[in-house]
Parts: structure tokens; C-alpha cells; sequence
């Protein structure tokens, strides 16, 4: 059975720059990533991110967290993947000519049973919009709303919502 279980969420990230210091690696590097749109910074220290627009170089998210502890960064392409303590990933990807940041969170059951997982809430963020928060309007199953006058999710749709993360064996 396969103990793996792929999220993916839409959002904003990151790029890279390393530090040396008498011979010792210095594990507080930025790693960033650009497209047309957007620019994600990943920064290794405080494990957090932010998103730039590349046209006015204003950033509008910032201190961005990935759910888990962070242990090693790296840059494929226009991806930042962050490998978490637990084994587990998430990725932050930008695609050509695409506004969005895509957030990718693999969960990794490294026990020898069965972890039913209730919630993951695979990053947080805040965003600076430069607007008084009236203004924004969010897309979602009520169609184009104030973000204060979005649906609650109902109890009946929480446990269809759930994961299941099985290991090997």
C-alpha cells in the first residue's frame, strides 16, 4: 500500500543564495524562483516565504509558512522543494505566463500503521494589499464574495474532506 498522500494548493513563492563562513556551511540561504508574474523568496533561516510582483516589485504576501519543520531547501527549475523533518515535502512551483504560486504538500507515514490525518492546513500567510479590506472580493462555491461574507464549511463536508496517510506493508 502506498504511505504517501499529495495535496495540491494554489498560492505564492522563492530563490538562492548561500553563505560561507570559515569553512562551515551556513544553513541560512534564500532560494527564490521567477516567472513573468510573480517572485517567491524561501528564506532557510526563519523557514518563511514571500511573493513579489515582478512588474512594480511590490511584495503583497509575506511571512509565508510551510506546515512542518523545514531541514533542507533546493531549487529544480522554477520549484522550491522544502523536505521537512518527518520525511515529508512541499513545494512551491511557478509556471510561465500563470499569476499563482502552486503549493504542493506530500505527507509521508513513516510509522508502521495507519494515520487517519483530520486537517492539514499546508501553509500560512499574510497579505499586504495595499486596500482597505472591504475591497477584495474572494472566488470561491458562493461566487465572486467579500471574504467575510463566505459560506462556513458545513460538519457534514469535514469528514468527506478527510485524509487517510497508510503505510507500507
Amino acid at each position: 500500500m502506498k504511505n504517501n498522500a499529495t495535496l495540491c494548493f494554489p498560492a505564492f513563492l522563492i530563490g538562492t543564495l548561500a553563505t560561507l563562513f570559515g569553512g562551515e556551511i551556513v544553513s541560512a540561504a534564500i532560494y527564490s524562483i521567477t516567472n513573468t508574474t510573480l517572485t517567491v523568496r524561501y528564506d532557510d533561516a526563519t523557514q518563511t516565504f514571500s511573493v513579489t510582483e515582478t512588474a512594480t516589485g511590490q511584495t503583497f504576501l509575506i511571512g509565508g509558512k510551510l506546515e512542518g519543520e523545514a531541514v533542507k531547501a533546493t531549487v529544480t527549475g522554477r520549484t522550491i522543494i522544502v523536505t521537512q523533518a518527518d520525511g515529508s515535502t512541499a513545494s512551491l512551483e511557478l509556471r510561465e505566463n500563470v499569476p499563482f504560486v502552486f503549493v504542493h504538500k506530500t505527507l509521508r507515514n513513516a510509522g508502521t500503521t495507519t494515520t487517519y490525518i483530520q486537517r492539514v492546513v499546508p501553509l500560512t500567510f499574510t497579505l499586504d494589499l495595499r486596500q482597505p479590506a472591504a475591497e477584495p472580493r474572494t472566488m470561491g462555491t458562493a461566487g465572486l464574495t467579500a471574504p467575510d461574507r463566505r459560506p462556513q464549511h458545513r460538519p457534514d463536508h469535514q469528514q468527506a474532506n478527510q485524509a487517510v496517510c497508510s503505510s507500507a506493508g
